[in-house]
């Protein structure tokens, strides 16, 4: 039965609760035993979409012309829209916690993406439905939702399957709303008819960076962001009509709602996660219940507008509700029911929003706010508060002239304050060992405690209104880098550096600037002085490791990857970059017992394929490791290391047709992999083409004017031309960017021997010997220096 008593005033609750949630709550709501309930209360069954970075006002049922979205307007005119829904953050992965769970992210404790997880203790939606016999599913479409981060609690499945991208930040790992869609609506046809079922599915495609499909690109090409929502509105349709075709719309209850907005140049802001104004905050929330089902007898009619303000931690209370479930026994939002039934009613409720990404990511003050049908106001070291009703833009700060009003909605916002400082403590953060901590607590860079952090002033951080414009130029600066433009990149972010010394995202984008040019010092350096600032970013913990293992300090490479894979098992790679170390430890079983436990983890992962075939021919076990890289390419038919590594293999038995053709589908698959075209230009000189392997070498160092290996294969090219002035130029550029190359060395002093400079010989072999003591070129470089001085010696 429908709980539609209507209530007055709904303020945010005085108290703050039992802090301690772990105890007594989870346990029932996670067994999956099923109590019967669902099906003696009908069996309704529930489909909730979410829409990541849909601003609602570019939905077509929302009053924008410029867009067509007819599935979701569809779905708008027969169920209810909600005008204005509020998200709890302008972040995915609190706001997602927010969503399924009904509370705010001072109750649950998740307040950022990536460096947070849902504690064990907090009681989903999912995991509370589960308990009352429904069958749960989620298919997701991005890094932040993935299941390591907690969002998993109570799906029977719970798809975050994403490209596996080598090398590159997980954060832009995604899929298209057409995979999401396919994977969703295949689940439906084989579990849909059974039992009663929570389905959610994410589409994350608005996100930044907009990149459109056909044929959305071309319809709008100057509007990307929109073709993005056009895109994914083709998606929901195909949910919909799933359910049509499989008889169970009829007895599903669909909700579609996003998790925050976009600020698509809106209050300076070009994305979101800085602000709380309505154009990141508000979502688009549409409520649509079986035509014929309890509701309609009640007196909802579809088609109705919702005006009065609606709360993202009311979505779960309200489906539960529709459902005839019990509630969740400790949601802060409540059922929106009556709205359905009489729209023009106001339940008069009061929402509370936070943003700590500035403070995080940036250095920055944390933003939050109390929002009520008419007023919002926001606390920043410069406070503000906008009547909603005068002024939707939120462009007339009335701080100084409503201070009744900003007293009384700070009193409200100073009373979850104090919650959180009692819950401080309680985020379930991606956590640091004490032993990693110590070593992070170095003079200068104390961490601070979570409580010290819930009790800091806001005054005593930079306004994010006062750095926005760095924000612009900072994206301007990741735009350089990932165009492979890391030296024009350092300069703009030196210069953002200089002005907020204290973004540790400015910093550890010029670490991250100093790796691409090869740097890795440097790059070291930098990461080693923010990781005690942030000691929860395991990007950064992992970029750090890269580096150690670039600069050949493998068992600090080691240490820190065991450090990471201590605190996420299932960091992307995490196994794959410490089975390298192993392999560079000269120790293949413990490198392969890490790349099978990265198939274990990921077993979809081209890289640990690749990397597993890499043992399997250092073994002489050819068959295996061509199986292995071959499995590499099925599961990424683009994944051009393993191109390389079948071109490597192939080179041993000289089957120089495949070794060819292997070589060019590596720079098919990338063209910016320059160790192909060093590689093919070894086997075009084996061949006698030479004209061919100078402009292979060529190619490599014009795409990437670091590639220390390309001047060295062009410095042997001019050696063997009987030109070694030449050769020592290109020698000696391979050296600036690879100073530990003996191999470099070694050929470097055979120049300097062509042209009788004997000394300077003996000084690039001697080098050769201290790069590399038990090599190979050392062991040659030994033998010239004794040859050399031996024929010195006769001459005198």
């Amino acid at each position: 039965m429908l709980r539609l008593a209507l209530v007055g005033l709904t303020v945010l609750a005085a108290g703050c609760g039992d802090g301690n949630r772990d105890e007594g709550r989870g346990a029932a709501g996670r067994s999956g035993d099923s109590t019967g309930g669902a099906a003696s209360r009908g069996g309704l069954s529930l489909l909730l979409i979410s829409i990541d970075t849909c601003r609602p006002d570019h939905l077509g049922c929302y009053g924008y012309e410029e867009i067509e979205t007819p599935r979701i307007d569809d779905l708008a005119a027969a169920g209810t829209r909600f005008a204005r829904a509020l998200a709890t953050a302008p972040i995915t992965l609190p706001s997602h916690a927010s969503l399924l769970t009904a509370e705010y992210p001072y109750h649950h404790r998740v307040r950022n993406n990536a460096t947070y997880r849902l504690p064990e203790g907090a009681l989903t939606l999912a995991e509370w439905v589960k308990r009352e016999g429904y069958v749960t599913a989620a298919f997701v479409g991005s890094y932040p939702m993935e299941s390591r981060f907690g969002l998993d609690q109570g799906f029977d499945l719970y798809d975050d399957r994403l490209p596996y991208l080598q090398g590159i930040d997980p954060h832009l790992a995604e899929i298209r709303a057409e995979e999401v869609a396919d994977r969703a609506v295949a689940w439906l046809e084989e579990n849909g008819t059974g039992a009663p079922f929570f389905l959610f599915v994410h589409f994350f495609d608005p996100h930044w960076r907009y990149d459109p499909p056909e044929p959305f690109a071309s319809l709008y090409k100057e509007r990307p962001y929109d073709g993005e929502i056009a895109y994914v509105d083709g998606e929901v349709g195909r949910l919909t009509d799933a359910l049509d075709r499989l008889g169970l719309a009829e007895r599903t209850v669909v909700v579609l709602t996003g998790d925050h907005g976009e600020g698509l140049g809106a209050h300076g802001e070009e994305t979101h996660a800085i602000f709380l104004y309505d154009t990141t905050i508000r979502i688009p929330l549409i409520i649509r219940p079986p035509a014929r089902g309890p509701l309609s007898s009640a007196g909802w009619r579809p088609g109705g507008v919702v005006e009065s303000l609606a709360r993202e931690v009311d979505i779960a209370p309200t489906v539960l509700d529709l459902l005839g479930l019990p509630p969740l026994p400790d949601a802060e939002g409540r059922s929106l029911a009556p709205l359905l039934v009489d729209p023009e009613v106001s339940l008069e409720l009061v929402h509370y929003a936070e943003t700590f990404a500035p403070r995080e990511d940036y250095g920055w003050s944390e933003a939050r706010s109390i929002v009520t049908d008419r007023w919002k106001y926001i606390l920043l070291p410069r406070e503000e508060l906008y009547d909603l009703v005068a002024d939707p833009g939120e462009e007339r700060n009335l701080i100084d002239r409503e201070t009744k009003t900003a007293d009384r909605l700070r009193a409200l916002l100073e009373e979850r304050i104090r919650c959180d400082r009692e819950w401080a403590g309680g985020e379930a953060r991606l956590e640091i060992s004490e032993e990693e901590r110590a070593r992070l607590e170095a003079p200068g860079y104390m961490t601070r405690t979570d409580e010290e952090r819930a009790a800091d002033r806001v005054e005593e951080r930079p306004d994010p209104k006062d750095r926005i414009d760095i924000l612009r130029e900072y994206f301007t600066a990741v735009d350089l880098l990932e165009e492979g433009k890391p030296e024009a990149a350092l300069r703009k972010l030196e210069q953002l550096s200089e002005t907020d010394p204290g973004n540790p995202d400015v910093r550890k984008s010029i670490g991250d600037s100093f790796a691409l040019m090869g740097q890795w010092e440097r790059a070291d350096s930098v990461y080693r002085t923010i990781l005690p600032l942030r000691p929860h970013d395991l990007f950064l913990l992992g970029s750090r490791g890269n580096a150690l293992l670039r600069l050949g300090r493998i068992d600090e490479a080691v240490e820190v990857f065991r450090e990471l894979l201590s605190r996420d098992s299932e960091y992307p790679e995490g196994h794959v970059r410490l089975g390298e170390c192993r392999l560079l430890q000269d120790d293949p079983d413990a490198a392969e017992r890490e790349f099978r436990e990265e198939l274990r983890v990921h077993p979809d992962s081209p890289s640990a394929y690749s990397a597993l075939g890499t043992v399997q021919r250092l073994r002489g076990e050819r068959e295996e490791a061509i199986r292995s890289f071959r499995r590499a390419i099925e599961l990424r038919p683009d994944f051009a290391p393993a191109y390389q590594n079948l071109g490597n293999l192939y080179e041993e038995t000289e089957e120089w047709e495949k070794v060819i053709a292997y070589y060019k589908k590596a720079i098919e698959a990338d063209p910016d992999l320059v160790e192909a075209y060093y590689n093919l230009a070894l086997a075009a000189k084996r061949h006698g083409r030479r004209d061919a392997a100078w402009e292979l070498l060529h190619d490599s160092v014009t795409r990437n004017p670091r590639f220390a290996k390309g001047y060295f294969g062009l410095g042997n090219l001019l050696r063997e031309d009987g030109r070694p002035a030449q050769a020592i130029v290109q020698y000696e550029i391979a050296l600036r960017y690879d100073p530990k190359d003996s191999d470099v060395y070694l050929n470097l002093g055979a120049a300097h021997a062509d042209l009788g400079m004997v000394d300077e010989a003996v000084r690039a072999w001697e080098a050769a010997v201290d790069a590399a003591p038990r090599s190979p070129s050392a062991q040659t470089a030994r033998k010239n220096i004794e040859s050399a001085r031996t024929q010195m010696g006769g001459m005198r």
